[in-house]
């Protein structure tokens, strides 16, 4: 009887220690995947929860110990699950990187973006929830490249956004969002509108000596100009209509850039009408600067048809 039981205890024993120690190839993928989810993580947690303003920041290590465990122990609850997550990760950036245009390169690129914008956010939150939106970028990347601005471009973009000095000087605050409606005025009063047949998009530096070209080439163009003068430019595809935007700032901005638009600027043009604007996910405001509309801010589509898609091409990569 006693080496029966002796014998069970044994069995039991070795049953418990299989079951509760990961294999030694296991701890190594789960703390590679801690250090992965961590890092952002705790930067989130670092924004949300006080700081104490403890000596040698033991209030952060604290606050990294403990979420590093807590993240550790949730992966080890859902060891399945997260390995098969991880395999399916893992195939589909082997299969970009062979194959597509997101590989494990533009992976490790965007970790690397998403640590450094979450640093230097006040809503690392909003960062999280923009880089974890899908981005179609990559699928733009021609239009991307086609956005350039050599010596030429930022020659033509001074002279275009000198249309109103007036009011540039007045309102300092806003001098570059002027220089930029001012860009968007004087560039398509001279655009000369050619039906692209062969559907080429053409480079800004292309399209300055003429100021001719379809509608996407003018996005593009415009969006040159407005990069050349130093603020953040995007194209709006809805559908198969190229948008050019520009950031104005943030939401206390709006009412000012209205009133410009609305009093100042294009009085005429924007009577009885309204100015719209769009937010992103960061509190980024920003304008449309549209061939379709004849004032900032009114991006209406060919023949006044309704729009069914809308993708966001972000020019603004480093």
């Amino acid at each position: 009887m006693i080496d029966q039981e002796f014998g069970k205890d044994e069995f039991k024993e070795e049953t418990v220690t299989e079951d509760v120690i990961p294999q030694s190839e296991n701890k190594i993928l789960i703390y590679i995947l801690v250090a992965v989810v961590t890092l952002p993580v705790f930067l989130i947690l670092k924004h949300v929860i006080p700081s104490f303003n403890w000596p040698v920041y033991l209030d952060s290590i604290l606050l990294f110990i403990l979420t590093s465990i807590g993240i550790y122990k949730l992966i080890i609850s859902f060891k399945k699950v997260t390995y098969l997550f991880v395999a399916l990760i893992v195939l589909f950036l082997l299969y970009g990187s062979f194959f597509g245009e997101y590989g494990i390169g533009r992976f490790i690129t965007d970790y690397k973006t998403l640590i450094a914008n979450m640093k230097e956010s006040d809503a690392p939150i909003s960062t999280l929830k923009e880089a974890l939106t899908p981005d179609n970028t990559y699928k733009y990347q021609g239009i991307v490249d086609r956005v350039n601005f050599p010596e030429t471009v930022k020659e033509k973009a001074d002279k275009m956004a000198n249309g109103f000095k007036f009011y540039a000087a007045k309102y300092s605050e806003y001098t570059d969002v002027i220089r930029c409606l001012s860009i968007f005025r004087e560039t398509k009063k001279k655009w000369i509108l050619i039906k692209d047949l062969e559907q080429y998009h053409a480079y800004a530096n292309e399209s300055v000596e003429t100021l001719s070209g379809d509608t996407d080439d003018y996005a593009i163009m415009i969006c040159a100009f407005v990069k050349s003068i130093g603020k953040q430019a995007r194209i709006k595809k809805e559908d198969d209509v190229f948008h050019p935007e520009f950031c104005i700032g943030y939401k206390e901005d709006i009412s000012t850039v209205k009133r410009l638009i609305k009093a100042k600027l294009f009085l005429n043009e924007s009577r009885k009408q309204e100015v719209k604007f769009d937010m992103d996910a960061e509190g980024r405001i920003w304008l449309s600067l549209s061939f379709y509309g004849n004032f900032p801010g009114r991006a209406t589509m060919p023949e006044g048809r309704e729009a069914i898609s809308s993708e966001i091409i972000n020019l603004n990569y480093k």
